[in-house]
């Protein structure tokens, strides 16, 4: 955990979450505001979506800084800029949910980067949620929820290491990714108990290997539905039970060898393409 400490000891604040803006990336047609490009709508929910609790909000165009809270978030939740733009927020405090999944945050084509996120914010289900312009250049961070998480996002920087992310609080992996991969999470998911549908449709560009020790993962629904996987998989559970539909729609599915599938109950097409020779073999030993 030593690169945690030295991620997060970048400054003294209980809890830091900066992001980048522009504010000329707007949804044409919409009516919400999202159409007008001399705003943002912090993604903190509340007026009715609750979350909230109390932070410094800082933004890079030179205003005072403020200190919001849930009494008063509804006049600070939108912000005007005297120009569009591209502009960057910092928010420090405890503050522990991020959405842009709703309506009450409907500003998610405007982010273009999330350079930290720390671990206090737990809430995280669909926290980027079809953020079609966002690149995550998060180096470092503790995943808790990997519900939708990230799908949906542009990509993930070049400096930012999957496999590096700390997981194992995380309790479902339920379409967590979109797009293209060149790397995934690695490691022990403690908690994870459903890995549906995880790596479905993803290009996953030079992963030699996919390892997910999860002792009591129970259901890996379309896994790798439709993402042409073909390096190795390897899956510890104690209590896998449902594959069904694991490679649906896979060309050259990869091996299953190092898959523990002797407590499957259910195994619906887990495989619906001809595995190669090699793959065969290597899942028969």
């Amino acid at each position: 955990m030593s690169g945690l400490k030295g991620f997060f000891a970048v400054d003294n604040d209980s809890s830091v979450f900066k992001f980048t803006i522009d504010t000329t990336k707007i949804v044409a047609g919409a009516t919400d505001g999202s159409q007008l490009s001399d705003r943002f709508v912090l993604p903190f929910l509340n007026s009715a979506g609750v979350y909230v609790k109390s932070f410094t909000l800082k933004v890079s165009d030179g205003r005072p800084d403020v200190f919001v809270t849930t009494a008063n978030y509804a006049t600070y939740r939108t912000i005007i800029f005297s120009a569009p733009g591209i502009y960057t927020i910092t928010l420090i405090g405890s503050a522990y949910g991020v959405s842009f999944k709703g309506t009450q945050t409907p500003d998610k084509s405007k982010l273009i980067s999330v350079e930290r996120l720390d671990p206090s914010f737990t809430l995280l289900d669909q926290a980027f949620w079809l953020c079609a312009n966002c690149e995550f250049n998060v180096p470092y961070m503790v995943v808790n929820n990997m519900d939708r998480t990230f799908n949906g996002i542009k990509k993930f920087g070049s400096n930012v290491d999957l496999s590096k992310y700390y997981v194992s609080k995380a309790p479902m992996a339920f379409l967590t990714f979109s797009g293209t991969l060149t790397s995934v999470f690695q490691g022990f998911f403690l908690s994870l108990t459903n890995a549906s549908q995880y790596l479905k449709q993803l290009t996953l560009t030079g992963i030699p290997k996919i390892i997910i020790i999860a002792p009591n993962l129970t259901n890996v629904t379309e896994l790798l539905a439709q993402s042409n996987y073909r390096g190795i998989l390897e899956i510890r559970s104690n209590v896998l039970s449902n594959i069904s539909y694991l490679n649906r729609f896979t060309t050259n599915p990869p091996s299953m060898g190092l898959v523990d599938i002797r407590n499957v109950t259910t195994a619906t097409d887990f495989i619906t393409s001809a595995m190669s020779t090699a793959n065969v073999n290597a899942t028969l030993t």
